[in-house]
């Protein structure tokens, strides 16, 4: 037999998380992954729309030469940055609160699932010094912290790929060859780094 330390180590080599199983815990709420990705994609596209149209005109209004004129392009772009700013309020009210509920309802049955666990152990299980209610109460804790942040972190992973995927789509649309240019040169620079 392998020593402790050893077998651990092989274990958390070897071990892969058992997400659909963890999923299968709030089954009921899989409702929500369809508006948490949609509000994760709408707040995903805000920023590099945002940055690609509204700052642009926003600063080309700056430097009119007729006051008016600037003045009534300022109001339209300060219009669109708080028509975009509401949009992702809402998006990320939506992301947030389904991928909240779906980490709540997951967290509830793991938790309800690990205490069943404890409770049907032997007596011996709970003289070990190993298994001190401290320890089993920490475990909980520090277990449903991490289920409660993977599923969470679907919704910001949607978000993230959304925003790269819409800026790299227009990108190559206001100017290909640059866009190119410029995503070749990503390696480049995490070479260099």
């Amino acid at each position: 037999a392998l020593p402790i330390s050893e077998r651990q180590a092989t274990i958390a080599k070897q071990y892969k998380v058992p997400t659909m199983r963890l999923l299968g815990f709030c089954k009921r709420e899989w409702w929500a992954f369809g508006p948490g990705f949609l509000g994760a994609l709408a707040s995903g596209a805000c920023f590099p729309l945002l940055g690609a149209f509204v700052l642009v005109d926003a600063m080309v209004a700056m430097m009119q030469p007729d006051k008016e004129k600037m003045k009534k392009d300022v109001e339209m772009a300060t219009m669109w940055f708080v028509l975009f700013g509401a949009i992702k309020f809402l998006a990320s009210t939506l992301q947030f609160g389904c991928f909240g509920l779906l980490a709540e309802a997951t967290t509830k049955q793991c938790r309800v699932r690990m205490l069943t666990s404890i409770f049907r152990q032997e007596i011996g299980y709970h003289d070990n010094p190993d298994n001190t209610p401290g320890k089993l109460v920490g475990a909980l804790r520090i277990y449903a912290y991490r289920i409660a942040a993977l599923c969470i972190t679907f919704g910001d992973k949607a978000d993230a790929l959304c925003s790269i995927g819409v800026g790299v789509g227009l990108a190559f649309y206001a100017c290909w060859e640059m866009a190119g240019a410029m995503l070749l040169s990503i390696p480049i620079f995490g070479i260099a780094q």
